[in-house]
């Protein structure tokens, strides 16, 4: 029957066919929730975590994982995990591959987790982190953040207008400079001044630099996750999330029964907690009193999350 962490298996279509693939390996099969198409949120936030766990907790297992149709995933892991690489396997969609010995599977009943989403765990996230920060290069930490949705690339909408994203800078800005710090604001939207797509060892090596990033939900902002921490210091992440005024903004809702319901999305909730992190969240508010890809922020919030953010006991991470 169909299943919310695996795809129905039509064994009618497989009886007769050959193997296209055969792992003489105990392996682990783990599709997430994860749509056939790359998206590196998900990736991040779904998938990641539970493999970091599968591949440090059983070192003889080796991991399926689904492979999208530009083998982004397979390009991500590469990167991200050189030193296990040997360990994954891809499999594309209507791929058969056969176990000659132990096959594994995450049973979520037993674990009364009903959907992939679940997983979304402190203890999944806060171990990817730390597993991030020992295994990959830690960069000077000196940079502060502006996360700045495109409307070529944001799928969900919850766009600013450019008169806002000005406004904001300069808030942001004149804050910093309150609090007598000059450091640089980088406007990140996930492409490079040529228009290019940035790689996942620049968006690491950007945010691993920042103790301050701020900006509405989106996938750009999965990149907190590698942010710097320390015992005794947090970086700061001031979310733009969706409020109940924003129900007329794209990608603040979701439909059913021709009704609208909020969709109050924040990777402090996706990351189970981002334990790493001192989080604000700053609402997003209506621009139009008709549906619109445009919200506006709640500009009296923001100025008081980042005065909280640069006076938090521990200090600004130096």
């Amino acid at each position: 029957p169909p299943h919310p962490f695996y795809m129905p298996l039509n064994q009618s279509r497989f009886a007769w066919q050959q193997c296209h693939e055969t792992i003489a390996d105990p392996i682990f099969v783990y599709r997430g929730f994860v749509p056939q198409n790359f998206q590196y949120g998900h990736i991040l936030m779904d998938v990641l975590p539970v493999v970091v766990h599968v591949l440090t907790e059983k070192p003889a297992a080796k991991i399926a994982i689904q492979l999208d149709p530009d083998s982004s995933v397979k390009r991500f892991m590469e990167w991200f995990l050189p030193d296990f690489f040997d360990r994954l396997v891809f499999v594309p969609v209507e791929t058969l591959v056969c176990a000659e010995k132990e096959l594994l599977f995450l049973q979520p009943e037993s674990l009364e987790i009903s959907r992939p989403e679940r997983l979304r765990i402190s203890e999944l996230s806060s171990a990817l982190h730390q597993f991030s920060l020992r295994t990959h290069r830690q960069f000077k930490v000196e940079k502060v953040i502006y996360y700045k949705r495109q409307r070529a690339t944001a799928r969900h909408s919850r766009l600013l207008e450019e008169a806002e994203s000005q406004t904001l800078l300069e808030l942001a800005e004149k804050t910093l400079r309150a609090h007598n710090r000059s450091d640089e604001i980088v406007s990140f939207t996930g492409a490079s001044a040529d228009g290019t797509s940035l790689s996942f060892k620049e968006q690491y090596r950007l945010f691993n630099s920042a103790y301050l990033a701020f900006g509405p939900h989106g996938a750009g902002m999965a990149n907190v996750l590698w942010m710097q921490s320390s015992c005794d210091q947090l970086p700061r992440v001031i979310e733009f999330m969706c409020s109940t005024d924003a129900a007329d903004v794209r990608g603040c809702f979701v439909a059913k029964d021709r009704k609208r319901y909020p969709r109050p999305m924040s990777y402090w909730r996706l990351y189970g907690g981002a334990s790493w992190i001192k989080y604000l969240i700053v609402w997003l508010l209506r621009r139009h009193d008709h549906p619109s890809d445009f919200a506006r922020v709640d500009l009296d919030g923001f100025e008081l999350a980042l005065n909280q953010a640069l006076t938090f006991a521990d200090g600004p991470l130096q």
